[in-house]
């Protein structure tokens, strides 16, 4: 999953607001860096001080232009899976609110996340399922930069690929886009997400965080659905018992 917070120097929650501005300002001027090795800790930097202090993603994005640096970056050749997994955090950490979600947005967020998905490295399909997630908890961004059904194919696939829990970070990344007015709601379930949703909900081998996601994934899909999408989710529970289950 995600990069940790560099390490050396004082700890991000050490710095005061305008340090970490400052901070901030200095590691968008390291995404240049000839230095590889440089450069690949500038987006786990940026990513730490935004979970730190969340209103400095607006500074990174209104005043700084990072989601479009982001991008700018990733369109050039020989970006390794390291790189993009930690730009996708990064750009998924920077959806702090409708402002900065949309500044994501038109910088290419979507395609890029698109992209990931198909990714060979788990951690990238992580990243980028995790960068959906962010960007579907709105639901103008549901009904229109998220409308695109071609994410429904890898997403449902990756709920049976439990490498570096990509599973249940697709389970995240498929809970609002199973709400009713969702466009991919439709391509999910044809794709058997109610049926691996409930798998993961009832394993009590998975970590608690999985097993949360694909059960609220369910829970949206059922959320003013029409009867025979519920029916559907009561068999992939196994009736009643299985509710009973979910509930203890």
């Amino acid at each position: 999953g995600g990069a940790a917070c560099p390490s050396g120097g004082p700890a991000p929650s050490a710095l005061s607001p305008s340090d970490m501005v400052a901070a901030g300002t200095t590691a968008v001027q390291l995404l240049d860096e000839p230095d590889e090795a440089v450069r690949l800790e500038v987006p786990s930097l940026l990513s730490c001080l935004v979970r730190r202090q969340p209103v400095l993603a607006t500074a990174l994005c209104a005043e700084l232009g990072v989601p479009a640096r982001v991008a700018d970056h990733l369109k050039k050749a020989q970006v390794s899976p390291k790189m993009l997994e930690r730009m996708l955090l990064l750009l998924s950490h920077l959806c702090t609110t409708g402002g900065t979600t949309q500044t994501v947005i038109d910088a290419g967020g979507v395609p890029l996340a698109t992209g990931g998905l198909r990714g060979a490295s788990p951690h990238v399909r992580f990243a980028a399922c995790t960068l959906i997630m962010h960007l579907s908890r709105s639901v103008r961004n549901l009904r229109t930069c998220l409308r695109d059904t071609s994410l429904a194919v890898p997403l449902c696939a990756m709920l049976s690929d439990p490498a570096a829990d990509a599973d249940g970070a697709a389970a995240g990344a498929l809970c609002n886009l199973v709400l009713d007015f969702s466009p991919v709601r439709a391509d999910c379930i044809a794709n058997g997400c109610l049926q691996q949703l409930a798998r993961l909900s009832l394993d009590a081998s998975r970590a608690d965080s999985v097993r949360v996601n694909a059960a609220w994934g369910l829970r949206n899909a059922a959320y003013m659905a029409e009867g025979g999408v519920k029916d559907k989710i009561l068999s992939a529970v196994g009736g009643g018992g299985g509710l009973l289950a979910l509930l203890g």
